[in-house]
């Protein structure tokens, strides 16, 4: 198999697991949220502060700290989905003879999501030990905070990447496509 096919077969085994994971998580988030909790495992991520996180999982309905482990323990499969799919993508699209000008930036972007998957392992390692924890978690909720938010940052800006590089390569194909 060539390194195009495998990059290709990864892409989409990586975008299998995170859609998998993320109808997953979704019915994760609606049971802690059920009981009329403010917020889920993403609200934990960015609670910012110890109180905070106490109000949150105080306010889950019963096995709710369970579930948030859950998700917080298949959060790890889910890294290696959209770090590595979003990685792969990246790779792909520096690769394309359509996009010989966008590629230099490209490749300089490639490292954001392995950088924002090590930072969210970080914050699920702050997490399970909040959830554990609790009520007297310390700093680790302002570290995952923080950790969470550089994460989500950085995740934006790859995936803002991708959909400007693939519309910019869609547009050039449609244009050769129509005027050859």
């Amino acid at each position: 198999m060539t390194n195009r096919r495998w990059l290709r077969a990864f892409t989409l085994l990586a975008l299998l697991i995170v859609l998998i994971l993320f109808i997953i998580f979704q019915g994760i988030e609606t049971q802690l949220k059920a009981a009329g909790a403010a917020g889920g495992v993403i609200e934990l991520e960015l609670a910012f502060s110890a109180e905070r996180a106490a109000t949150l999982i105080q306010a889950w309905p019963a096995g709710g700290s369970d579930l948030a482990r859950r998700a917080l323990w298949l959060d790890f499969l889910f890294i290696v989905g959209y770090a590595g799919g979003l990685t792969a993508l990246l790779v792909q699209l520096a690769a394309s003879p359509r996009l010989t000008s966008w590629a230099p930036a490209l490749r300089r972007l490639t490292p954001l999501p392995l950088i924002a998957g090590a930072l969210d392992i970080l914050e699920n390692i702050c997490l399970l030990a909040v959830v554990a924890t609790m009520p007297s978690a310390g700093p680790l909720s302002l570290l995952a905070g923080v950790f969470a938010s550089v994460k989500f940052a950085l995740v934006g800006i790859a995936l803002l990447a991708v959909l400007l590089a693939g519309a910019w390569s869609l547009r050039r194909e449609s244009r050769t496509g129509a005027g050859g």
